[in-house]
């Protein structure tokens, strides 16, 4: 009897390493997350991200588990966990390794996608910039550049080849009388810049800044360096998808121009050049206020008037063309019933020099036009056409501390929208 003995009494109890349990619940915590919404993203339809920082959470518990495992081996068989340890090493490694792979080559074909939308005219739902940069010679590429900055959905249907169309639906002035969307287009700095760039715009691509995923969309921050005649200049371009509703249907592309800005900005002698004779020729338009006033002369309206009164309609011709034109010539019966307000968009205005060497500037102009009360009741935008009276050299212009600047002549006025102001 004194031989047998309980079973029980060889069991010996060890306790689990802690680190092992608390590696193994950061461990299944990452994997559950992962498996979690890959399930719920199977069943939607649709792809799920995580901020960068969640793969801290699976290294975290490798590093536990591992801790774990490393306390188990040195207990001297005291501590139990080894297995549990070791599965939540291989949970964060499997589970970590996966997520980083998905998130790193969707990262990468989102790059090479929103490049090639951006820099490669392959068809009609591609090559934003290339198109920008013919815009000033072939409209219907400025036209078609635009539509890439709508969602797929909302360009179906636009042809840019008929331009009443996107007249009709793109370019009509809010109920304030402020731009409609492809007149905003076309004065965008960017845009500007690209179109009197042209061919002469060199474009090298630095890679994704950020991606993001929201709303069934990708986000996507694309650096590029753009070096024009005028300015060298890192410029943050921002393209967002317009997914496929139906399982194969491509995936498309559009500009937000919501989200575009300059990183660096370094102007060339040319540029400093044209950017001071920009601000000359903003500070003479500021002078021909006052000198109308006294009875002064802009030009002659007849000669220089280039508004397409047509397609503004016959009750604005009749409303504003004459009263204009006394502005213009300098035969206004009251002086006090108007006066000229000016944009900081000057600071992009479109620039050219003829074969004399003489520098046209196309400048932003607005009327303010008032009742009897002195009250604004309409601002009327125009564009002025001031030419130099002699030539100029805007490099040298620019390389020069005191530059000689020319005297300007108007040779162009276009009214352009009129916003009519709520009076009571």
């Amino acid at each position: 009897m004194n031989e047998l003995r309980d079973a029980s009494s060889d069991v010996v109890y060890r306790p689990l390493s802690a680190m092992a349990v608390i590696g193994f619940g950061m461990s299944c915590l990452f994997g559950g997350v992962v498996a979690l919404s890959t399930l719920m993203a199977i069943a939607q339809g649709a792809a799920f991200f995580f901020s960068n920082w969640i793969l801290l959470l699976a290294l975290v518990g490798f590093l536990v588990s591992w801790w774990g495992l490393n306390d188990v081996r040195n207990s001297e068989g005291t501590k139990a966990g080894q297995k549990l340890a070791t599965l939540g090493m291989w949970i964060s490694l499997v589970s970590g390794c996966g997520y980083f792979a998905y998130s790193y080559f969707t990262g990468l074909a989102l790059s090479q996608q929103a490049f090639a939308f951006l820099l490669q005219a392959d068809d009609e739902s591609s090559g934003f910039v290339p198109r920008v940069q013919k815009g000033a010679a072939h409209p219907v590429e400025l036209r078609r550049a635009f539509l890439l900055t709508l969602p797929a959905p909302d360009r179906a249907g636009l042809r840019a080849e008929d331009e009443n169309q996107i007249k009709q639906s793109q370019d009509r002035p809010r109920p304030d009388g402020s731009p409609g969307p492809f007149s905003l287009f076309r004065s965008h700095h960017l845009i500007q810049n690209l179109m009197h760039g042209g061919g002469n715009t060199t474009i090298e691509p630095l890679g994704v800044k950020r991606w993001t995923y929201e709303k069934r969309s990708y986000y996507v921050s694309c650096l590029l360096r753009m070096a024009t005649p005028e300015a060298t200049a890192d410029v943050l371009i921002s393209v967002r998808s317009s997914e496929g509703e139906s399982a194969g249907e491509k995936r498309q592309w559009f500009v937000d121009l919501t989200n575009i800005g300059y990183t660096s900005l370094e102007f060339t002698p040319l540029g400093k050049g044209i950017k001071v004779l920009r601000e000359h020729a903003n500070m003479h338009m500021q002078q021909l206020d006052a000198l109308l006033k006294k009875g002064g002369k802009l030009g002659d309206f007849d000669r220089i008037d280039a508004t397409d009164w047509k397609a503004l309609g016959p009750t604005q011709e009749q409303e504003y063309k004459s009263r204009l034109a006394a502005i213009v010539d300098g035969r206004a019966a009251n002086a006090n019933n108007w006066h000229f307000t000016f944009s900081r968009e000057f600071t992009n205005a479109p620039w050219e020099q003829d074969a004399e060497g003489r520098v046209t500037l196309t400048m932003p102009l607005s009327v303010m036009l008032l009742n009897e009360r002195q009250v604004v009741v309409s601002s009327v935008e125009c564009l002025l056409t001031l030419r130099s009276k002699t030539a100029v050299n805007p490099e040298q212009v620019g390389a020069t501390d005191a530059p000689l600047l020319p005297q300007w002549d108007a040779v162009g006025f276009k009214l352009v929208r009129v916003q009519h102001k709520r009076t009571n």
